[in-house]
This record gives C-alpha cells, structure tokens and sequence, in this order.
C-alpha cells in the first residue's frame, strides 16, 4: 500500500508541463495513486471583448489529449480539472479540496528542459500548500535514486525525509548540513583571539551532538557536517552540484519574501539554485 492517494500534477504552457505528467504518472504507477492534471487559466485579457480564449471543454481535452499519449503504457486513473485565476492560488485550493498527498509542478521553462527559470508561481505554492510539493528541473526518465537531504536539522526537514523514506524507500538518501564558524572579522572585531579556538570546539561539539540525535530519530548514519566561513546557502548549494544527485530534499519553517532566519531564505535559495529536482515541505506552525 503507498503512502500517495492523490497527486495534483500542475501544469502549465511551458516546456515542463510534459515532464510535470511524466513524473506524476511514474508515482501514480508505482503507488496506485489517482491524478488530477491541474491547469489555471490566468489570463484577463481573455475576459474582456477583445477576443476569446478556447473554451474549457476544448482546453480539456487537448491536456487529455497529451495525457493519454504519455500514459499509453502506465494507465494510471487521472482527471483534469481546468479552473481560471491566480494559478498559485488555485491549486493550493484545488490540492486542499481533494486532500492531496503532493503536489507536481515545473520550474518553469522557456525555450527547452535545458533553459530552466523559477517562477513566482512554484514558490507561493511551496509557501502556502503546507503539504508536500515536488517542483521539477530535469527530464523525467526513471524513479529517484539518489536523494541528498539538505537539512537544519529542524522538525520540518525531519518531516520531509521520512515522507520521503517511505515514498522512494529504494533510493538512497545523503544527507548534508553545514555550518558557520566565527570568522577571522570577527574574532579581530569582538577581541577573541584567546578563546577562538575554544570556541571552536565547543560549536564541533554542540553540532556533532545535535547532529547525532537527528540522525538517531530517522535511524540514519551518513550525514555530512560541513564546516566553512562561506554563506551556509553556498555551501550547501556547493554540495548539491558535487553529489550530482537527482532529488534535493529541503525542509523549511517558512518560505517568504523577506528573508527569515536560516532555512526561509537559505530554502528559498536552494529552491532556485540547485540544479535537480526539488522534494520541499513547509507544514504549518502549531
């Protein structure tokens, strides 16, 4: 039995949405989960007199149409739901309404799957859905293998490695996280040239603890502790493009605009940065 019931698979115009339905119909096969195709339609010119968008029923079954042609082999059971509004919006709505397990979109692509950009469209969904959202870079070809979990050792990274654990239980997962320790800057600033190296150790130690209860509460062993001067998002991103993995999981408190400590900007950055695909979580605060 999988853990996925229900997989909203948004699309949209660009080149992604084929890659977008090729990974939603590869979970749906592997966990006999139902998709609902998503696209919104987000274009006001259209209300007005000056001419005509096609109708739904046409715009249906031309996504039905393509869906068909990508699911000739799995035959999954899928729907397409067409709405019209902020496209963000409307499917955390839609994924809310039918109590979806995750949500699929692409980052956007202009020209061709190599020419990627990240829409506004993928992150408020991230910011809003609390569930979930898998946003997708690359070609979608064969099931996830290998997984880095870029972590701060928070309750939602937890959250997102174990959801993952049992959706891609024959992937392996690496798991990363990097700190910062005191600079040269401000050792000189703060006058602490006699207790810089006692201070050191003493964040060695602190992290090594608080890293081995992570790793102990999700029966892991293999994570990495990076340890630099750099911004904590370089080095992770620094990370993700050595390991060539093709999943990154994030997991974040809060993934906003204005930058929140850690994980709402270093998340938001790594979101748009790493060059795989992208697993992240945001649940909402108790």
């Amino acid at each position: 039995m999988g853990i996925l019931n229900n997989i909203v698979a948004a699309i949209d115009t660009s080149v992604m949405a084929d890659e977008v339905l090729k990974r939603a119909i590869l979970l749906a096969k592997k966990e006999n989960a139902q998709i609902t195709v998503l696209h919104s339609i987000d274009i006001p010119l259209f209300d007005k007199p000056f001419g005509n968008v096609d109708d739904e029923a046409n715009i249906k079954g031309k996504i039905a149409e393509k869906m068909d042609a990508l699911n000739s082999e799995a035959k999954v059971d899928y729907f397409v739901t067409i709405t019209r509004g902020n496209p963000s919006d409307e499917i955390v709505y839609e994924a809310n309404r039918l109590q979806s397990d995750l949500i699929i979109i692409g980052a956007h692509g202009r020209q061709s799957i190599r020419d990627t950009f990240f829409g506004s469209t993928a992150h408020n969904v991230t910011q809003k859905s609390h569930l979930p959202v898998l946003i997708v870079k690359t070609p979608a070809k064969d099931d996830y293998k290998n997984i880095l979990a870029l972590t701060d050792l928070s309750e939602a990274s937890k959250k997102n490695i174990r959801f993952a654990q049992e959706l891609f239980e024959d992937a392996t997962i690496n798991v990363s996280y990097a700190y910062q320790q005191m600079s040269e800057l401000s050792v000189d600033f703060y006058n602490l040239e006699s207790e810089r190296e006692l201070y050191k150790e003493q964040l060695r130690a602190q992290v090594e603890e608080d890293v081995e209860a992570f790793q102990k509460s999700l029966s892991l062993d293999n994570t990495e502790v990076i340890e630099g001067f750099d911004p904590v998002s370089e080095m992770l991103l620094e990370t993700a493009k050595k390991q060539k993995c093709d999943l990154v999981l994030l997991g974040a408190h809060g993934i906003k605009v204005s930058d929140t400590v850690l994980y709402g900007s270093t998340a938001s950055y790594l979101m748009k940065t790493v060059p795989s695909d992208v697993l992240i979580y945001v649940p909402l605060e108790k």
